[in-house]
């Protein structure tokens, strides 16, 4: 009896195994959608099946090494009654990566190559044509000399000759410059591909990842199939234009993603989403570890012995207990690593436009949106260290997502100021944008007068005055806010003293301890300001005081 119920599997587990290979799918599947974070990317694939009742296997093959295994979801619609019962991903080793683009850029790189050495050989032909002709030149002069001292020489037949040479001579050069040009474009296109072929073999592993989908079909008909994963070696950041809009005044500032990835799979004109989650964060708090205080305990000899040479024995207080020891390495790991920079709630930017990114490292801009803020507009100087007046813009978030950090490049209508950069910025929050400087205000920061002299009859003292004046001309066709800065020393030796300190016009804001003055004006056009600023210092005759010049 137990040979025939063998007998009989035996019958039907090859026409199993044949229905198993008869249902596992490896249909083509492209990138549908890429939602890219900061240090990751999540992208789906889409593949169209046609079904029948019954069970199946579907494969999506030659994904990303990298790719985050617990991360691999599915799912799907369609006119098929299906349901999802299993999911799993397989990895394949590859002999070698075979990958088109890689071959492609191969022949290209020969291509360019042979053409670099034909014309290193074009080179090397017109300079011996160059040699020949010096050759032809030297015979020249030669038969020059012996006729000019033997005979009447043929005048016409020296301006031939010349003509020749000189034609000749200049000819070839030509040609070896227009060369060694070629060849130099050559090369600089030669590099370029090169390194791109490096970029494509190091994103490329020798292994790559399927994942397998097992359904069961109760009703055929198409049905597309949806695999997820998370992959790493991307990410974006973001990045700012501001730009100054005159009439009625405003800052127009457009807020761009820069993508990059090298997943080792490019991603074609697929729909782009931007991310400010963090998943590398987490989504719960970290906990806290014990705070554990102690002695620091004696230094050691190389002996582990003391002075006396007895063997050094700490107390068991010393010893951190080893049931938690592991622990707390752990979790201040854990703290470590999860320190972010506040984000708020998570934002997405679906962009609309769409390009492709290919898996080069490469940036790739995108524009998440444009957004005109009513700035506070003012101007800031410090004529000590700078004779110019800087426009310094407060401006509002009125938007409804969040400004993360980067750079910004600032704009005063056409013309490219300068670099500046903001830091994380929530929904209605304010942040300062410096605008550059303004060559309608014109600042003059002089020394008008220094004199030293010599003061006390009992204890001498040495005594140095200065007068300085500063003035402002506004050339702006409108009213402006300035708000000038400059400073009085202070002293950290109850031997030097300040004195006779004497300000025109009094500073609106002033700090003391800092010797920090403040002043603010409203300038009308063409309308000048003067400030004046004497003071002096006194220390003891001989002594050399650092700060003074």
């Amino acid at each position: 009896m137990k040979e025939f119920v063998v007998y009989i599997v035996l019958l039907i587990l090859p026409n199993l195994v044949f229905s198993a290979s008869q249902n596992r799918l490896t249909p083509p599947s492209r990138i549908t959608s890429v939602t890219v974070y900061e240090d990751r990317a999540m992208v789906t694939r889409t593949a169209r099946l046609t079904l029948e009742s019954k069970e199946y296997q579907v494969a999506i093959q030659d994904l990303p090494a990298g790719i985050l295994e617990e991360s691999v979801r599915a799912s799907g619609k369609g006119q098929a009654k299906v349901t999802i019962t299993g999911l799993e991903v397989e990895t394949t080793y590859l002999e070698k990566t075979g990958e088109a683009r890689v071959r492609e850029l191969e022949d290209q790189i020969q291509k360019l190559e042979d053409k670099r050495r034909g014309i290193q050989d074009q080179i090397e032909a017109r300079k011996n044509q160059q040699k020949f002709l010096t050759s032809i030149q030297v015979l020249s002069s030669e038969q020059i000399s012996k006729e000019l001292s033997t005979h009447r020489p043929n005048v016409e037949e020296y301006r031939q000759v010349l003509d020749f040479l000189y034609s000749g001579f200049a000819g070839v050069k030509l040609e070896i410059q227009k060369l060694e040009v070629s060849q130099r474009e050559m090369q600089r296109r030669l590099n370029a591909i090169q390194q791109e072929l490096r970029q494509v073999r190091s994103t490329r592993a020798l292994t790559r990842k399927s994942v397998v989908v097992s359904l069961n079909a109760d009703r055929g008909g198409t049905f597309n199939l949806e695999v997820s994963y998370v992959v790493r070696g991307t990410g974006w950041r973001p990045s700012y234009d501001a730009r100054v809009v005159e009439n009625p005044q405003r800052v127009e500032l457009r807020y761009y993603g820069e993508v990059w990835q090298r997943t080792g799979e490019d991603w074609p004109e697929a729909k782009i989403t931007l991310s400010t989650a963090r998943p590398a964060v987490g989504g719960r708090a970290p906990e806290l570890g014990p705070w554990v205080l102690n002695f620091v305990p004696p230094p050691v000899s190389g002996r582990g012995e003391d002075r006396r040479g007895e063997k050094l024995q700490y107390a068991p207080a010393l010893e951190p207990p080893e049931e938690i020891s592991e622990e707390i390495l752990k979790k201040e790991a854990k703290i470590a690593v999860s320190q972010a920079r506040a984000s708020g709630t998570s934002v997405l930017f679906e962009i609309k436009e769409k390009k492709e990114v290919p898996s080069d490292g490469s940036p790739h801009k995108f524009t998440i949106a444009i957004d005109q803020f009513k700035p506070e507009m003012r101007y800031e100087a410090i004529p000590k260290l700078s004779p110019y007046a800087y426009l310094h813009s407060k401006v509002k978030n009125e938007a409804e997502y969040p400004l993360l950090a980067g750079p910004v490049n600032i704009f005063m209508g056409p013309d490219f100021i300068g670099k500046s950069r903001i830091e994380n910025i929530a929904p209605t929050e304010e942040f300062s944008l410096y605008l550059g400087v303004d060559e309608g205000i014109k600042i003059e920061r002089d020394l008008v007068k220094k004199e030293k002299s010599k003061v006390g009859f009992l204890s001498k003292k040495e005594k140095v005055y200065y007068f300085y004046k500063t003035t402002i001309t506004s050339y702006k066709k409108e009213k402006v806010t300035l708000s000038i800065s400059d400073q009085l020393p202070t002293s950290r030796d109850k031997e030097i003293v300040i004195t006779d300190v004497k300000i025109n016009p009094q500073p609106k804001e002033q700090k003391a301890e800092k010797g920090e003055l403040r002043w603010e004006f409203e300038l009308s056009p063409q309308e000048k300001r003067e400030i004046t600023l004497e003071f002096s210092v006194e220390y003891p005759l001989g002594r050399e005081v650092y700060g003074l010049f």
